[in-house]
């Protein structure tokens, strides 16, 4: 093992030193300048109207409100959707969510056919680096395409989260992995205003502990850019800094985001720093979207855009100081509602100073008389509103004529990790979906019951398990046939200690759905740790895969099945499944590894440990 670590050591070297005659070649010669470095900053749940530079004088964001003097703000930004992972799929591909097939979190994968700002990058050269805030970005969702550095480590084992400091110390320590003479692109994402909102000291001493969780954020976003400003990273760099999406307080009864395409949750924070490239101290009224942002740094750093991108280079648009050409309106999805509870889907056509919000009771609000959507205008419009109906309809098609189909997947693991952030989650519900549903619920008509279930499934969360269960049997009395609600009764009684309990909960939902992938995979996990029944956990596990083979945790229990039973070779073939899926997963290399090294591979035991 040794020999070998000498080895590698001695051909890391031999590589730095052929790569610095090369630059000394480039620059004698005098090659062409090295491209621009790239850093995109996403933050997780942040309203426009709660920094600085977007009118909040109660705000703490020097460092945001810095970057908007020193480049451009976008004034009218819009997320794609009010959901993590597909906001961020549009944001990192320039499509959307129906294009790129990502319509939710937890139970979608961005498939590989889709091209990522990363690979665009590493496939110009870039060193790619992404470190991301919590589990709900995940590599095993794909957004991990293209990155040679990949950052999830959230620290203490069961965490799913970490801090702004510690994405900080991640980025800059993977940043500094990238030799200084190849360019960068950089991904750092901050979870920190997400819910629930805990700020550190002294960023807790206030009343409003969300305005105190994006302190925290933007003190760490500085810190980001000072480190690489200290790596000579920013004297010819592109800064991009985007909202997934907003939050809200009690607009329209939400709280928080995932039900509604209101705008508090709708429409973010958009900064652009290009020193030289983009008018410094520039407010922007175009209306744009997050998939502007992979095209427009494509286009600063002097690269074409893949085919396909439904955004536009947002650089000559601030240059020539208009709106985007062609462009009416944009698209705002939530196919959350549908998904997760069978209720009617969210689309909104988001025009300059209008919105018309198509749902069973469809709605229309003038936003520049009146940005609060108290006065639904859709009876006064009527032409207005069939010609929005109509583009969307269109965006739609169209996306979905030239999209991929996302692997959707419903990995249970996965569901409880995204549970204990605050996400609802699990297996999604079987309505197939379309432009509208005027058959199903409005969700303006479910906003209770979307707060109890939430409320659930916060108690899971944090491990309240008796108040769970409790809550969740009070809700199944009004509707005893919900999936989710039952879902989490069953995880409540099981993880309490009432595995009889919960196993009839779950037995219940495969006899009424046998395609239900997670109570399978329930059922396996009640006969592996409370009826010590390998075989039958085994039975159950492999039935769970065949719903949805991109279940990395579910191969890794049969994984270590095979291990207890003394099947090494099939124990490996089950975690190089796992890892075909998320190869970034320390956990199931570590078990590579300790297999490798007692079969005498000792070259394969070193390399998974690393």
């Amino acid at each position: 093992m040794r020999s070998s670590l000498a080895a590698a050591v001695a051909a890391v070297a031999a590589v730095a030193a052929v790569a610095a005659v090369l630059a000394a070649l480039a620059a004698s010669c005098g090659g062409s300048p090295r491209r621009p470095d790239v850093v995109l900053i996403t933050i997780d749940t942040l309203r426009a109207d709660r920094v600085g530079a977007y009118g909040d004088g109660d705000a703490a964001t020097p460092v945001l409100d810095r970057l908007a003097r020193e480049g451009v703000r976008f004034d009218r930004a819009v997320a794609v959707a009010p959901i993590t992972l597909p906001a961020h799929c549009s944001i990192l591909t320039g499509r959307y969510p129906a294009a790129h097939g990502v319509r939710n979190n937890g139970t979608y994968v961005l498939p590989d056919e889709e091209t990522t700002l990363a690979e665009s990058f590493r496939g110009a050269g870039y060193g790619t680096v992404a470190a991301v805030g919590a589990f709900v970005l995940s590599y095993r969702f794909g957004v991990g395409q293209g990155f040679e550095r990949f950052d999830e480590t959230f620290g203490a084992a069961g965490a799913e989260e970490r801090r702004a400091d510690a994405v900080t110390e991640a980025a800059l320590a993977r940043t500094a992995e990238v030799p200084v003479d190849r360019p960068l692109f950089v991904w750092a994402h901050y979870f920190d205003p997400h819910a629930s909102y805990d700020p550190p000291p002294p960023f807790d001493q206030g009343p409003d502990r969300y305005r105190g969780e994006i302190a925290f954020a933007d003190r760490e976003i500085g810190r980001l850019l000072d480190g690489l400003e200290r790596a000579g990273r920013l004297e010819n760099a592109i800064i991009l800094v985007v909202a997934d999406h907003g939050e809200a307080f009690g607009e329209h009864d939400e709280q928080h985001h995932g039900l509604f395409v209101y705008e508090p949750t709708a429409r973010i924070p958009m900064i652009l720093v290009a020193r030289g490239r983009v008018p410094e101290g520039t407010v922007s009224e175009a209306l744009v979207s997050q998939v502007d942002v992979a095209p427009t740094l494509l286009g600063l750093a002097g690269l074409d855009p893949p085919p396909g991108i439904e955004g536009v280079d947002l650089a000559p648009v601030v240059a020539s100081g208009g709106d985007v050409a062609d462009r009416d309106g944009v698209l705002v999805e939530n196919l959350l509602p549908r998904l997760e509870f069978g209720w009617s889907a969210l689309y909104a056509w988001r025009e300059r100073d209008f919105k018309v919000i198509e749902a069973p009771r469809p709605e229309a609000y003038d936003l520049a008389a009146d940005p609060g959507e108290t006065t639904n205008r859709i009876a006064e419009v009527p032409e207005r509103v069939a010609r929005a109906s109509e583009a969307i309809r269109g965006v739609l098609a169209e996306a979905a004529a030239e999209g991929h189909v996302a692997g959707a997947g419903s990995d249970p693991d996965a569901v409880a990790r995204l549970r204990s952030l605050g996400y609802v989650g699990g297996a999604p519900i079987a309505v197939a979906p379309g432009a509208a549903d005027r058959d199903l619920p409005d969700p303006k008509d479910r906003v209770r019951e979307f707060a109890v279930v939430r409320g659930i499934s916060a108690e899971l969360g944090r491990g309240d398990l008796a108040r769970a269960a409790e809550s969740a049997r009070a809700y199944l009395v009004d509707d005893p046939g919900n999936v989710r609600v039952r879902h989490m009764l069953g995880e409540a009684l099981v993880r309490s200690g009432e595995a009889d309990a919960g196993e009839a909960v779950y037995r219940d939902l495969v006899r009424d759905d046998p395609r239900d992938c997670t109570a399978i995979w329930r059922l396996g996990e009640i006969a592996a740790v409370a009826r010590h029944d390998a075989s039958g956990a085994a039975r159950r596990y492999r039935e769970s895969l065949e719903c949805d083979p991109r279940q990395p945790d579910v191969w890794g229990r049969l994984a270590a099945l095979a291990e207890e039973r003394g099947d090494d070779p099939e124990a490996m073939r089950c975690l190089d499944r796992a890892l075909a899926i998320d190869p970034f997963r320390a956990d199931l290399s570590a078990q590579v590894a300790a297999i490798a090294w007692r079969g005498g591979d000792a070259e394969r035991a070193e390399a998974a440990w690393r």
